[in-house]
């Protein structure tokens, strides 16, 4: 191959490889038009490949009329094929530039809830990890999973968790296993006490307290809950051509609420028995920019899996205490 042939291929191979990558850049944003006209460019440069090996080499001639062909019926089978896909996508509505879409994934881990009745009165939760997972937790609370498959970056993103569904203070009233035990709630806080629950002292640690106290008189533990929280995100670039996830944590508030639930509603039962749902949790989707976004409401289902040994006497439950060891298990049920 002479010196001018070769640089007229290379020149041809670096123009329908920025052609083809400027194309496919538009099509990633859905400007069909500019994307046709990318890929007729593309398919041109590299037929033309074809040609300057076809006319400009000094190989026999047999071979260069097979190159110069088979470089052509490529040019004209991707072409065909790429403007078929571009007219499909057009056709499904798969036009809208500069809009995010943002999906969300369960967590890969369940997790455990237990309360220590007999001693502190913590409700503790922690992901059910397997023995080879031995790398440093990012937290204990569950880890949702987005990511942006739109064509634009999405600014300004903000994640509504909602537990409303849950009736938390009904859920307490109607537990066999609180009886013995006193629940208070506050605006922001809810505090579980054995022994004297009307101390002065329990009452004001209560509303600014959160963790374990004890008097002689008293055993508590406090926390801050709410069943609407919100997770801020500055910006989630477009990440549809590669794994990249960004993490969703479930907000402190919400784990509470639902820490309290499975306490206040989980049954006495042997470990075989079955899983049982908990009300629903949701998580809004809403960006700033670009506007005009539709917001991504997402349902949120979990379940409860009593995880506590017993001893059993002709088929009942005996011995058992009011601590608690359960499995909690999330899954998106619903996605706009």
């Amino acid at each position: 191959m002479g010196e001018v042939t070769s640089t007229t291929f290379t020149i041809l191979l670096f123009v329908a490889a920025f052609l083809g990558a400027g194309a496919y850049a538009v099509l990633s944003i859905a400007d069909f038009r500019a994307a046709r006209r990318g890929f007729w460019a593309t398919a041109t440069s590299f037929a033309a490949i074809g040609l300057v090996l076809g006319l400009m080499t000094t190989w026999p001639l047999p071979v260069r009329i097979i190159i110069a062909a088979a470089f052509g019926a490529v040019a004209i089978g991707s072409l065909t094929w790429v403007l078929d896909y571009l007219r499909t996508r057009e056709g499904l509505g798969i036009s809208e530039a500069n809009q995010p879409d943002i999906i969300m994934l369960s967590p890969t881990h369940t997790y455990k809830v237990g309360w220590n009745a007999t001693s502190n009165l913590e409700i503790t939760f922690l992901p059910a990890r397997r023995d080879d997972e031995t790398e440093p937790l990012k937290t204990m609370a569950p880890i949702f999973q987005i990511k942006n498959i739109g064509s634009a970056l999405a600014k300004s993103v903000t994640i509504d968790w909602d537990a409303t569904a849950i009736d938390i203070r009904g859920a307490v009233h109607d537990s066999d296993r609180l009886k013995g035990f006193s629940v208070k709630f506050t605006d922001t806080h809810f505090g579980i006490f054995s022994g004297n629950a009307d101390d002065p002292k329990a009452i004001d640690e209560m509303n600014g307290f959160r963790g374990i106290t004890s008097t002689p008189t008293f055993k508590g533990y406090y926390l801050v809950y709410s069943q609407l929280a919100t997770t801020r995100i500055p910006y989630m670039a477009p990440e549809i051509n590669n794994t990249a996830y960004q993490d969703a944590i479930l907000p402190p508030q919400i784990i509470e609420v639902l820490g309290l639930y499975v306490v206040a509603a989980i049954v006495d039962r042997p470990p075989s028995s079955p899983w049982v749902a908990l009300p629903p949790l949701f998580a809004t989707i809403r960006w700033q920019n670009p506007e005009n976004g539709k917001p991504l409401r997402y349902r949120i289902d979990s379940r409860m899996l009593n995880t506590k040994a017993y001893a059993m006497v002709n088929g009942k439950v005996v011995n058992a205490n009011a601590n608690v060891e359960a499995e909690l298990e999330f899954t998106i049920a619903s996605a706009p």
